[in-house]
């Protein structure tokens, strides 16, 4: 990788072709050779400082896409490299790639800044950059040389390669569980997902892309529908820790909402001191919202319970009820789109028995 960025580039993009035999080499240098029926060749030549990017690649806006496929089912979708939230810390994974009502918050667009540094093309200039810490990749505060910029960072032949301490390392992550997050290997290391990488531009800046582009961009892509996976029809399950008045756990999943006694809801018995309350999905699911409906003048027993989101048994999301929680009936809670198969209420130590009317939690596949 060249040291320094390039002074000359070309005023478009190169058009990109989508057969997986034929990947793009890419290293972000001065001359590229145009060829209809084949792949942009790059040369490298640095000459300038990396303190300035070029407008040509600082304009450009893409998905990171990885075309790994042994995923079962999944073979049919494709998954890009998402920041899990647009705040300071947050891990990359590859998720489903999706679109988004709005720019800011789209966490799957990346570009690189005007100082050459990886970032989320929604951020504001400078506010976040994709880090390198020991293994690790996560957004955080620009300005310092673990920041992935264009002078140690690249693509080439399906791989992205960061260069640190002098040693090439390449993006990818465990090939048995997609879920696990993004983060550097060693070059060389033995993983079937490292070069499997591919650049989707987006199209926001049609002045700098090319006439005729075989790349699809983030638009293309399916969008699945939300609905409530947690019911009954949908193959839900529910259990809880003890029934009391003969009320069981199906209950709350079988979607009436009335919150007052004997009218659709579930119950722990009174004297349970540990009380909990869960539903099984058919299968994951990638969460977004929950609400819980509890019967009228129970909301106190609800306070300090803990709410957990599990997948193979182990938590992916979890959350202590406050009083601000309890203001309104149902609960709300956004969820940052976990991928889960649990949902459990775990009621806080001797508050009273859980009694719910009904549980929602809005999901969709993946």
């Amino acid at each position: 990788m060249p040291s320094a960025l390039p002074s000359v580039l070309p005023s478009v993009a190169p058009t990109f072709s989508t057969a997986p035999s034929d990947l793009p080499t890419l290293s972000f240098s001065p001359s590229i050779s145009l060829q209809p029926s084949s792949a942009p060749t790059l040369s490298a030549a640095p000459s300038i400082s990396p303190t300035s990017t070029p407008s040509a690649i600082s304009q450009r806006e893409f998905n990171i896409i990885s075309n790994f496929g042994p995923f079962g089912k999944d073979t049919d979708k494709s998954w890009c490299l998402t920041a899990f939230d647009n705040v300071q810390g947050s891990k990359l994974y590859v998720r489903p790639c999706r679109s988004y009502d709005e720019r800011k918050k789209n966490l799957q667009l990346w570009k690189f800044n005007s100082a050459g540094k990886l970032s989320l093309a929604g951020m504001a200039e400078g506010e976040f950059c994709v880090k390198a810490t020991f293994r690790q990749l996560a957004l955080d505060s620009c300005g310092d040389t673990n920041d992935a910029s264009l002078v140690d960072f690249g693509f080439e032949n399906g791989s992205i390669t960061h260069t640190k301490n002098g040693k090439v390392w390449r993006i990818g992550f465990d090939p048995e569980s997609r879920f696990e997050r993004v983060r550097l290997y060693r070059d060389g290391t033995l993983n079937d997902v490292l070069n499997k990488w591919d650049i989707w531009y987006s199209n926001e800046f049609p002045s700098a892309a090319p006439s005729v582009s075989m790349s699809p961009t983030i638009s293309s892509q399916p969008t699945f529908t939300s609905f409530n996976v947690a019911h009954r029809s949908q193959g839900a399950v529910a259990r809880q820790s003890s029934i009391g008045g003969g009320f069981g756990p199906y209950k709350a999943i079988d979607g009436n909402l009335a919150i007052r006694w004997k009218k659709g809801s579930t119950a722990t018995y009174k004297t349970d001191k540990n009380p909990w309350w869960q539903v099984t999905f058919s299968h994951d699911y990638e969460i977004t919202f929950i609400k819980i409906h509890y019967m009228i003048n129970t909301g106190g027993n609800l306070l300090d319970s803990t709410l957990t989101i599990m997948r193979d048994d182990q938590s992916v999301y979890q959350h202590v009820t406050t009083a601000a929680d309890l203001s309104s009936n149902p609960i709300v809670l956004t969820v940052p789109e976990v991928v889960g198969s649990t949902f459990k209420i775990q009621g806080a130590f001797n508050k009273g028995a859980l009694r719910l009317t009904e549980v929602e939690v809005t999901g969709r596949n993946f």
